[in-house]
């Protein structure tokens, strides 16, 4: 049981980290509504919220614009203490917590790992909850993050990610993987058969 749980974890942060880059929180509707729910689903028809176990769906047609929850994220910053790094500067640890966020990374992390703990069964929901906390994975993400990336990498990407071509590639991956994963499998398919 406790092999199946490390690997049910294995899993669903691959998926994290394949899936859609998080989505925003308050959605304008072109009727003049507002509403803050947690977006659960997107696809080129609809975006499906939830609001506890409540599941609503509405159409993108009847949608202004959809914005990002900054409160949720200013809030997320407070565990991180960012002296317990010694080899990496408070200002670059800051800077990938910024980058974690506007890439949309905690975001999915945060749904993925809600959605998970969701659909698990019962016997299983308390394990998955104390298993996946999200603050402290991104607290051992912050180390890789900063060998791989300069100050002026996470500043540029930064940028980028709040710029609207940055908006659009986050709002238009999740679909182009939806598409590739399919035109993939027909792909296989057509060359499957002799």
């Amino acid at each position: 049981m406790k092999m199946k749980l490390v690997i049910t974890g294995a899993v669903l942060l691959a998926v994290m980290w394949l899936t859609s880059y998080g989505f925003a929180e308050t959605i304008y509707f072109k009727d003049g509504r507002v509403i803050n729910e947690k977006i659960v689903e997107k696809d080129s028809y609809y975006v499906k919220t939830m609001v506890g176990k409540k599941v609503s769906q509405y159409l993108l047609s009847q949608i202004d614009y959809i914005e990002k929850d900054e409160a949720e994220t200013i809030n997320d910053y407070a565990p991180v203490d960012a002296s317990q790094f010694e080899d990496i500067a408070e200002d670059k640890v800051r800077l990938i917590l910024s980058y974690i966020d506007v890439s949309g990374v905690r975001a999915t992390m945060k749904k993925n790992v809600r959605v998970a703990i969701d659909q698990a069964p019962e016997d299983l929901k308390k394990k998955y909850e104390r298993l996946f906390n999200i603050n402290e994975i991104i607290e051992r993400l912050i180390p890789v993050y900063s060998k791989y990336y300069s100050k002026v990498d996470l500043i540029n990407m930064i940028q980028f990610y709040e710029s609207p071509t940055g908006k659009n590639v986050l709002k238009s991956t999740p679909e182009i993987m939806k598409e590739a994963v399919g035109v993939s499998i027909q792909y296989i398919k057509e060359n499957l058969v002799p």
